[in-house]
């Protein structure tokens, strides 16, 4: 009977559905649909986003399953559907790019199209309008833009693999691992940002912001040279109108050092000063300590100070490679670069020479 059964399904196909049915139909457009459906987070069949759909969006497989049909659907939300992951990949590392760089999260972003662009430069500062007469004519000074060459430097993660048997037992694997490599590619990136020096890095803001504030000395810094490194930024670098405050930027060490003052009675002058009101932004690529020729500390309004410019991050599947021992590999790669489009928007405090 079961055999009769198959024939009848046979005998009821055409050739075009033959074709469909057995041998897969136009498995082309199946992977295209497929690997739209992983970019936007649904994995292969709407299903959750998995570690096998980063191989088959890395590789391009063409190995798809086909769709099935369960009593818990994750099209339903309340079938189950609420349970899964509502981030994709992209949105994966979105999320980790920002959340281990503060660079990136208080600079300017600026969408990049092609590798070789410009960044454009303009500090006007300086100039202020007019109270105009009637029948006056007003003189002006036009702005000068500068153009920054931004060749569009490309940061990797290098390579995490995974055994095939951990792949199979991992019930969210693909989210750590993918969120490890754009950890990877931000802390690199953060660096680049902060103390890069163009010679084949970025241009990082430590060096590339006006002066502030010189101490007095070279391996102490005093709460008076704080304040007037806050002093030494022009006020209308103030309050965006978005609620963007200017902040003082310093490695976690030497925050520690300036909340440790004492003035004679044993009061910690980081908090008599009213400095314990101002906003601190951490950045573990600021120097770590307080030595001649340094800038451990910066203010200023960053989003107007530092621009970044940034393709969407790429997730690359590497797996024949590593097939004889039954792995897997991935790696992410984003092509980004970042420069100083205001360098008086943040000032630098500077060590005394030695």
């Amino acid at each position: 009977m079961a055999k009769g059964r198959m024939t009848q399904d046979f005998d009821d196909l055409d050739e075009e559905d033959f074709d469909d049915e057995v041998t897969g139909g136009d498995d082309v457009d199946r992977d295209v649909a497929a690997s739209r459906a992983i970019v936007e987070g649904r994995g292969s069949e709407g299903r959750e986003f998995t570690w096998r759909d980063m191989a088959r969006l890395g590789e391009g497989s063409r190995d798809l399953p086909r769709p099935e049909s369960r009593a818990l659907s994750p099209n339903v939300l309340s079938a189950g559907g609420v349970l899964l992951s509502q981030q994709g990949p992209r949105e994966i590392l979105e999320v980790a790019l920002q959340e281990t760089s503060v660079m990136r999260r208080l600079s300017r972003r600026i969408d990049a199209v092609a590798h070789d662009e410009h960044f454009a430069t303009l500090d006007d500062s300086g100039a202020d309008g007019y109270i105009v007469a009637p029948n006056t004519a007003v003189d002006g000074t036009a702005p000068a833009f500068v153009g920054k060459a931004s060749p569009g430097r490309k940061f990797g993660s290098g390579t995490i693999t995974a055994a095939e048997e951990l792949v199979e037992d991992s019930q969210d694997l693909a989210v750590r691992l993918l969120a490890a490599l754009g950890r990877r590619v931000s802390r690199r990136q953060n660096r680049s940002f902060t103390v890069g020096t163009i010679a084949g890095d970025a241009e990082g803001i430590v060096y590339g912001c006006a002066q502030g504030k010189v101490c007095g000395s070279a391996t102490v810094i005093t709460i008076d040279d704080v304040i007037d490194l806050i002093a030494s930024v022009n006020s209308s670098y103030s309050e965006g109108v978005n609620g963007e405050v200017p902040v003082l930027m310093m490695h976690p060490l030497v925050l520690a050092v300036l909340r440790k003052l004492r003035d004679a009675e044993g009061g910690l002058q980081w908090e008599l000063s009213g400095l314990g009101r101002q906003g601190v932004a951490l950045n573990s690529h600021m120097p770590s300590s307080i030595t001649a020729g340094t800038r451990p500390i910066l203010y200023g309004r960053f989003d107007l100070a530092y621009g970044i410019r940034a393709q969407p991050p790429r997730l690359v599947g590497v797996m024949e490679r590593y097939r004889d021992r039954d792995q897997m590999g991935y790696q992410v790669f984003q092509v980004a670069d970042g420069a100083v489009l205001d360098s008086q928007a943040v000032k630098a405090l500077e060590m005394a020479a030695a």
